[in-house]
């Protein structure tokens, strides 16, 4: 996952901003001005996120997480908490209930890799249960392949040695063009507002609402909108049974021209 020294996450509960004036929609950074995920409603109901880029790319472009991104599971190798380093000034041990740390064996795993991504607990003491990330330690650094990952939440229930868990990183860091029937980048995060004119830069999309869209193939008005084959792009829907509908046309387009649709992120 492209996540760069200058992404940060927040876990703070917003509110709707009520003015939006200091929030231009078409602004890219290459520092982070705001937390990625970050998002707001405007009063049309439109819905926006501030999201990191993974390449360069125009507006109005259709936006997904990068198909490479790893799911990184681990069977049977969380620390139990009575063998458990102790986090100084904490009076709970790491993976017991009310903490906020766990340890795990987890190699080539870098300091704040997993910041920002979400834990779910799905097998094991434990199971069922799902937590935000904060940080972590680089591999190593408490023990021989050991990990201390740091959460947002307390643990809700304590883990064990027999815990299984997966990690998934922020579908808002690291987005790439949607490209049709590529693994998570069919899972849309919004439509480009700004031109991001390089890798590594932040900038808006767009996840529900009226934009303008890039299009593989000629619409109709009315038409249902799904991923389109060239990369970024919305095609016609044809089988609402088999196809994943992330919007729907707002009037007659021509192939490889600029739409205007009601996007739905999904």
């Amino acid at each position: 996952m492209a996540i760069t020294y200058n992404t940060h996450f927040c876990n703070a509960i917003v509110g709707q901003p009520m003015a939006g004036a200091d929030i231009d929609i078409y602004e890219v950074n290459t520092t982070a001005k705001y937390a990625v995920g970050f998002g707001f409603i405007r009063a049309d109901g439109s819905k926006f996120r501030y999201c990191c880029f993974s390449a360069a790319t125009p507006q109005d472009t259709v936006m997904a997480p990068h198909p490479s991104r790893a799911l990184i599971t681990t069977a049977n190798g969380v620390t139990a908490p009575t063998s458990a380093v102790v986090v100084s000034g904490d009076n709970i041990l790491p993976g017991n209930s009310g903490s906020y740390y766990f340890e795990l064996l987890l190699d080539g795993v870098s300091a704040n890799q997993l910041a920002g991504n979400t834990v779910t607990i799905y097998g094991g003491t434990g199971v069922g249960y799902t937590y935000r990330v904060k940080g972590n330690t680089l591999t190593g650094a408490i023990g021989s392949g050991l990990v201390r990952v740091q959460m947002y939440e307390p643990l809700v229930e304590s883990l064990a040695a027999d815990t299984d868990v997966a990690f998934f990183g922020s579908i808002y860091n690291d987005i790439i063009p949607a490209v049709a029937n590529v693994g998570s980048a069919n899972t849309i995060v919004g439509i480009s507002c700004g031109s991001v004119n390089a890798a590594g830069a932040f900038g808006w999309v767009m996840e529900e609402g009226i934009i303008g869209c890039r299009q593989s193939l000629a619409v109709t008005g009315g038409q249902g909108l799904i991923v389109g084959t060239t990369a970024g792009s919305v095609a016609p829907c044809m089988s609402i049974t088999t196809e994943n509908v992330i919007g729907r046309a707002l009037w007659d387009g021509s192939a490889a021209g600029i739409g205007l649709c009601r996007i739905k992120a999904i």
